[in-house]
């Protein structure tokens, strides 16, 4: 028990660091991709999705000291280079934390991690169901979204709830849905409901008028300031979160919603909408923010750098596309003095903005994107490359 919970501890302690953890964009295997010809032993081999931990500064060789911290490899220390890796948000270190938390639990203890799914057809155990005693099987509707718990059984069910309702848990035919992320479960929950409440006869607006974010205006603490006896299912909120509201106002004046980031990142429960403030816009994916400084002309690795986009730190810019070979994204300008401009800026010198705080230039992206060129916004198109983008 003592080494279990020593590994558990170990698990969580590698990925602390905000600042520190990358996630490798590409494989990386030195003998084939090394530019250096003679100190490539000391480079770590990466895998695509595979996490390390980034040690200190990048070298003037433009090469990361890292560790790894999950992998066959995982522990082994090298060198690393800065265009083949991107580092995590906070919110995505948060994700990744809580991901190694919930697989060290489950291989120490044995219990069950989530997932999250779309129903793909109408289910009626009485009708389609293979086994002759169906009664813990659940009744699915096309488009309801599922909370799944564990792996699918010898007999192909899983055990599962519908998402916001998971009091009610029963078996889930695994040919029946299709594994989906939280994010997109979120959004098919809404549209599901909305479609249940037309279908229902209900008021096309009482849908509607709900927002669909919401900033925090003061601390809540259901122990202290609830009005419910009950309070388990009430999320303690703190001024200036950004909350993704799930539903209606019940009757008690609460809506349903979910953090989206931060150290409660997917932890979901009722709010008082009192509490909060609609917010104008969504969530802008794929936003950055300048580091440092950066002028082709002085100091980009290529000699044809005309394609390439100035940046001052601090500037904000949207991602267009994929990471290039070169380690450079497709994008552009939203703030700084080269606003609406688009180019090509190295993976190195961003870093991305939160969800919360990407809100705010919700308006500005959507205007200067519908500006773009229909081949540049990745409407169907692949991003440029560095010979591809005059």
């Amino acid at each position: 028990a003592a080494d279990e919970a020593a590994a558990a501890k170990k698990a969580a302690d590698e990925a602390e660091g905000t600042q520190e953890l990358y996630v490798a964009l590409h494989s990386y295997d030195p003998s084939v991709h090394s530019p250096n010809d003679e100190d490539a032993d000391d480079e770590l081999p990466l895998e695509e999705g595979q996490h390390l931990k980034v040690m200190g500064p990048m070298d003037e060789d433009g090469f990361f000291e890292a560790e790894l911290v999950d992998g066959v490899m995982k522990g082994r220390s090298g060198l690393v280079p800065s265009n083949y890796v991107q580092k995590l948000s906070a919110a995505e270190v948060v994700a990744y934390k809580q991901r190694m938390a919930n697989e060290q639990a489950a291989a120490v203890n044995g219990t069950e991690t989530r997932q999250y799914a779309i129903a793909l057809y109408d289910y009626d155990p009485n009708e389609h169901s293979p086994n002759d005693e169906a009664d813990t099987e659940l009744v699915l509707t096309q488009g309801m979204v599922l909370v799944l718990f564990g792996d699918v059984d010898e007999d192909g069910f899983f055990q599962g709830a519908e998402m916001h309702h998971e009091d009610f848990v029963g078996d889930v035919p695994s040919n029946y849905v299709s594994i989906v992320s939280y994010e997109e479960a979120c959004r098919q929950a809404e549209a599901h409901s909305a479609a249940e409440a037309a279908d229902s006869g209900a008021p096309s607006g009482q849908v509607a008028e709900r927002p669909r974010y919401v900033v925090v205006q003061h601390d809540y603490n259901p122990s202290e300031h609830s009005p419910n006896d009950d309070v388990e299912d009430e999320l303690p909120i703190r001024t200036g979160q950004v909350l993704e509201i799930l539903g209606a106002v019940d009757e008690d004046g609460f809506y349903p919603a979910v953090h989206i980031e931060g150290e409660m990142e997917g932890v979901e429960g009722l709010v008082p909408s009192n509490y909060v403030e609609a917010l104008d816009g969504e969530p802008v994916g794929e936003l950055f923010r300048a580091l440092y400084a950066f002028d082709p002309n002085a100091d980009s690795p290529n000699d044809d750098c005309d394609d390439e986009l100035p940046m001052a730190p601090e500037d904000v810019i949207k991602v267009l596309g994929e990471m290039d070979e070169d380690g450079f994204y497709s994008a552009v300008a939203i703030t700084g003095h080269h606003i609406g401009r688009s180019g090509l800026v190295p993976s190195n010198f961003i870093e991305e903005i939160s969800l919360g705080e990407s809100i705010q230039y919700y308006s500005a992206v959507k205007k200067i994107l519908q500006s773009l060129p229909s081949e540049q916004t990745g409407n169907g198109v692949s991003s440029p490359t560095h010979d591809e983008f005059a």
